[in-house]
């Protein structure tokens, strides 16, 4: 009996392992390309995690009313390649966007995500949030399929504006996360 527990716990592990190849390897993570004023230099950091979570950071995406006392605005937008066998789709499960919040009152910030491959359209979120508010949110950003055998481009475009006319604040996108799987077309 523990020999056969033993047996499928590595059987799943390794097919866990493979699925996680198999995505990393239709994904160009290489030619990864970023562009904005909220990442700067390509300054967003882009990793796929063994369990397929594609991680964005976003460390520049950050409005500080102290610099602007009216409006500022960050945006980074996010674009991978991916080659897909004939068989094959991507399909993005769930997304998440990390925002940091830190408004005095009378502070604005507005956060506009959207996910789409190049050419298509795709989900989107908005939130607007007012002062006096001092909150870390996570949004949730519905999934997407892309065809069978797609070649294209996931992009993942990121903005922010933050409106303050007095008081000092902050708000910032910290990142975002988007789970990943291939699926067999039917």
């Amino acid at each position: 009996m523990k020999r056969s527990l033993v047996f499928i716990a590595i059987t799943v592990l390794g097919l866990q392992a493979n699925a996680s190849r198999a995505v990393e390897a239709v994904l160009d993570l290489r030619g990864a390309g970023v562009g904005g004023n909220g990442c700067v230099g390509g300054a967003a950091l882009i990793d796929l995690s063994p369990n397929d979570i594609l991680q964005i950071r976003t460390p520049e995406l950050v409005n500080d009313s102290a610099r602007s006392p009216q409006i500022e605005r960050k945006a980074c937008a996010v674009s991978i390649p991916f080659q897909l066998p004939r068989n094959m789709k991507l399909v993005v499960s769930a997304g998440r966007v990390q925002t940091t919040l830190s408004l005095k009152a009378g502070a604005v910030a507005r956060t506009n995500a959207e996910l789409f491959t190049a050419g298509t359209r795709g989900p989107t979120i908005n939130s607007v949030d007012n002062g006096p508010k001092k909150q870390v949110s996570l949004l949730k950003i519905a999934g997407l399929e892309t065809g069978c055998g797609a070649s294209g481009i996931l992009r993942l475009n990121l903005n922010q504006a933050l409106i303050a006319k007095a008081a000092r604040s902050r708000s910032s996108i910290d990142g975002a996360k988007l789970s990943l799987r291939l699926a067999a077309c039917r």
